[in-house]
C-alpha cells in the first residue's frame, strides 16, 4: 500500500454521551502486527521492520515516525511528514479491476450488520438510480465488488430505516486490492446526539459528513483546517447553516479550527448536492488535494483527504 492510500484511519471517539470507546472510522486496511516478532514472521520482505501503529515499517521509517510524535508538540507543524508532496504522486500500472471487501458494523454495537444493500455508483449519478453493481452484505457483514482502475464515484449502503444511508467515496481513485474497508454506521439515534452536541440538530433535508485527513504516512494529520466552497452559502432557507466541527480529545467541537492528531472532522446540516472540500495544512505552504463528493438528505458521506504530491 503507498503512502497515499489510509493505512489504518484513527480513531474517533463519538464520547461518552454515546458509547464510552466507540468509534466512527473508516478502516481501508487490516491490522498488519501487534508485536515486532509478527511483522519478522510474515516473511524475509519484513526481516528488519517494526511494528509502529499495529503497521510493519522499516526500521528508519518507524525512527522517522518515532521522532516525529515525540517532537509533535514543541512547535509547528512537522513538514517531514509532508515529504510527499515534494514528489510526484506514484501512478499504478496494474490494469484493473481491483478487488474490494467491505464490512459494515455499527458504531456502538460492532456486530456485523447483515443484509444491508451495497450499490456502486458512478459520481454523476447522484441518486444510483443506475448502479454498476449492487450486492448485499452477508452474515459477517462483508460484501465484495470488483471495481475499474481510477473509478470516479462511490459505494452506497442502506438497510431500510435502520442506518443512516452512508456514501464511501474513493480517494485516490483504485489502483489495487484491498480486502479490509471497514464502515462503522451510524443510526439517526446517534447523529441527533452528535449534532446536538454541536448545537446544530441535524435536520432530514440535510446531510452531514465525516472527513479524514491523513499525511504522507498515512496517518490522521493534525493541524488541517478543512473548507468547503460556498459554504456560507449553503443554508437552505428558512433552515439551520452548515456548521464546521473537528474532533478534539475524542469529541465534536464546533469551535475549533483544525484536526487534532486524529485528523477526523466535517460538516453538519448541509444541504444536498456537490461539495468541494479541501484541507489546508497550517503553518506550511502544502495543501491537501480537493475533492469534489455528493451531500444527500438523511445520509452521511465518508471522505478522505490525502496529500498531493507534484
Amino acid at each position: 500500500m503507498n503512502s497515499y492510500i489510509v493505512r489504518s484511519l484513527s480513531r474517533w471517539t463519538i464520547g461518552a454521551v454515546f458509547c464510552t470507546g466507540c468509534s466512527l472510522t473508516v478502516n481501508a486496511d487490516r491490522v498488519q502486527c501487534s508485536t515486532t516478532e509478527d511483522c519478522t514472521n510474515r516473511g524475509p520482505a519484513f526481516a528488519h521492520s517494526t511494528c509502529v501503529e499495529s503497521l510493519c515499517q522499516a526500521q528508519e521509517q518507524a525512527l522517522r515516525t518515532s521522532e516525529k510524535d515525540s517532537g509533535a508538540a514543541e512547535g509547528g507543524p512537522d513538514e517531514s511528514i509532508w515529504s510527499c508532496q515534494n514528489v510526484t504522486r506514484p501512478v499504478s500500472s496494474a490494469p484493473g479491476p481491483f478487488h474490494f471487501t467491505f464490512h459494515l458494523a455499527g458504531i456502538l454495537d460492532p456486530t456485523p450488520i447483515a443484509g444491508a444493500t451495497a450499490q456502486v455508483c458512478k459520481k454523476i449519478d447522484v441518486d444510483c438510480t443506475m448502479p454498476a453493481a449492487t450486492s448485499t452484505t452477508d452474515t459477517n457483514g462483508n460484501v465484495t465488488f470488483d471495481i475499474d482502475k481510477s473509478f470516479s464515484g462511490y459505494v452506497q449502503f442502506q438497510k431500510g430505516t435502520d442506518i443512516v444511508p452512508g456514501l464511501y467515496f474513493f480517494n485516490p481513485p483504485p489502483d489495487q486490492d484491498m480486502d479490509m474497508v471497514s464502515v462503522q454506521i451510524v443510526t439517526p439515534s446517534i447523529v441527533a446526539a452528535l449534532t446536538k452536541t454541536l448545537m446544530s440538530p441535524q435536520q432530514m433535508q440535510n446531510g452531514l459528513t465525516l472527513i479524514n485527513t491523513l499525511d504522507c504516512n498515512g496517518k490522521g494529520a493534525a493541524g488541517i483546517s478543512i473548507t468547503a466552497e460556498g459554504l456560507d452559502k449553503l443554508a437552505l432557507d428558512g433552515g439551520p447553516p452548515p456548521t464546521t466541527f473537528y474532533s478534539v480529545g475524542g469529541l465534536p467541537n464546533a469551535g475549533a479550527t483544525e484536526t487534532d492528531s486524529s485528523g477526523f472532522g466535517g460538516f453538519v446540516n448541509l444541504p444536498p448536492g456537490t461539495l468541494a472540500v479541501k484541507g489546508t495544512v497550517n503553518g506550511t505552504r502544502y495543501d491537501l488535494q480537493e475533492i469534489s463528493i455528493l451531500i444527500r438528505a438523511n445520509a452521511i458521506t465518508y471522505a478522505r483527504l490525502v496529500p498531493l504530491g507534484r
